[in-house]
């Protein structure tokens, strides 16, 4: 079929032009259809399926990404915006007094905010 003509059958199936209800007495409202145009040519064959606009709203969207960047502005969770924990561990880690084999236990993000901190002392200094 061409598709002036499909396009006028779905509109007719959607919309409707007063189909028949109880008793075979026209209906004043109809309820909409989809539009299913199959062709079969042997073992080939296709399918065809218009309806109407059918929004699909996700009811479990996707977690958010936290944000766990470590130089953000302060907030309330502490006065460097770090998670009080976490800040609270790694003043406690002092990196120079570990031996090697210790040192490779410190969890990476204590060695990030530890840089963070000497980084921001002599970018604080430089500005003075």
């Amino acid at each position: 079929l061409p598709p002036s003509i499909v396009k006028n059958i779905s509109s007719i199936c959607w919309n409707g032009i007063g189909g028949t209800g109880d008793g075979g007495v026209l209906s004043s409202s109809p309820s909409p259809c989809s539009l299913v145009i199959v062709k079969s040519y042997g073992l080939i064959g296709s399918v065809r399926v218009q309806t109407p606009y059918h929004p699909i709203v996700e009811s479990k969207p996707d977690n958010t990404v936290p944000d766990l960047r470590l130089a953000q502005i302060s907030t309330s969770t502490s006065e460097n915006g770090y998670f009080a924990g976490l800040k609270q561990v790694a003043e406690e880690v002092d990196l120079d007094k570990l031996d090697s084999q210790q040192h490779g236990h410190v969890p990476y993000v204590i060695i990030l905010l530890k840089a963070v901190e000497q980084w921001r002392g002599n970018v604080n200094d430089d500005t003075d």
